[in-house]
């Protein structure tokens, strides 16, 4: 299995006149089908003090790769907050199968290069697991990789490993 993992951009939300939070959006490439089963969930970890929102409070924000939709069904994007770690996991709930699926959430628009890990779990409630992955396709596998990512107020860029 070769993911591929690209940042694609941010994009601010517009939320009474203020672009302070921004849609962070990632892409994630498989090499073949069926890589991505269907409600695995795969996510970004990322350091714990970062100031990631949860998609529930921004119910308007125009969807991104079926990232963001109604509250009702989120697209299947989720934050989720390790209690006991450094960490925390925003993704999304894969729905349909596919080699690319889009990771998206809402942060503060500083932005810093970062290590990044990809994991994946087989339902909610079931323990993550590190999915290697390049930055590049052909490009060198490892477990964490630098990619750009929200600034963590106060710290470095390596904080929360």
């Amino acid at each position: 299995m070769a993911l591929t993992v690209t940042f694609t951009g941010r994009t601010p939300v517009n939320t009474g006149g203020t672009s302070y939070y921004q849609v962070w959006t990632y892409t994630v490439q498989a090499s073949s089908l069926g890589e991505f089963g269907i409600n695995q969930r795969i996510a970004l970890a990322l350091p714990a003090g970062a100031d990631v929102q949860d998609p529930r409070r921004y119910p308007d924000v125009a969807t991104l790769g079926g990232a963001f939709l109604d509250v009702a069904t989120l697209g299947g994007a989720f934050l989720e907050k390790d209690a006991a770690g450094s960490r925390q996991y925003a993704g999304k709930v894969v729905g349909s199968p596919g080699t690319s699926q889009t990771i998206s959430f809402v942060a503060p628009a500083a932005q810093s290069n970062r290590e990044l890990f990809l994991a994946g779990a087989s339902g909610a409630g079931k323990p993550w697991t590190v999915l290697p992955f390049a930055v590049a396709a052909g490009g060198p596998v490892a477990n964490a990789q630098t990619l750009p990512g929200p600034s963590v107020a106060g710290g470095s860029p390596r904080d929360g490993r």
